[in-house]
């Protein structure tokens, strides 16, 4: 999936993935990476402190990503997604005023580098 982003937006690589031969290298840099910065921040943290500070914070992470990802883009009926923002309950106003208005996902779109997009004037 990351190769097709490059693909279609070749100015991000500077159109090196346009050679179908150099793809498959890129695939595999692509994903060994975060591979090699966990066995990184393993050696460099050790056995006790990783599992300690290092697990919690990527959980944390992609269970937040996740969540907002998922309830902020909403499938319509034909096949589209629209992106929300949410602010309609408690745990949507807690997370946009601990976490710089990260449910504001639809203003996030509309102005990608507004620093807190719940600050963003409709």
């Amino acid at each position: 999936y990351a190769s097709e982003i490059f693909m279609r937006k070749p100015w991000i690589t500077g159109g090196i993935l346009q050679n179908p031969d150099r793809i498959g290298r890129y695939r595999i840099i692509f994903f060994s990476v975060p591979v090699m910065k966990t066995f990184f921040l393993f050696s460099l943290l050790g056995p006790k402190v990783f599992v300690l500070l290092f697990i919690p914070s990527y959980l944390a992470n992609v269970f937040l990503f996740a969540t907002f990802n998922y309830f902020t883009h909403h499938k319509k009926a034909d096949e589209t997604y629209e992106i929300l923002n949410l602010d309609h309950n408690l745990y949507y106003k807690f997370c946009n005023k601990t976490l710089f208005g990260v449910m504001y996902h639809k203003n996030h779109h509309l102005r990608p580098r507004l620093f807190n997009p719940m600050d963003m004037e409709t």
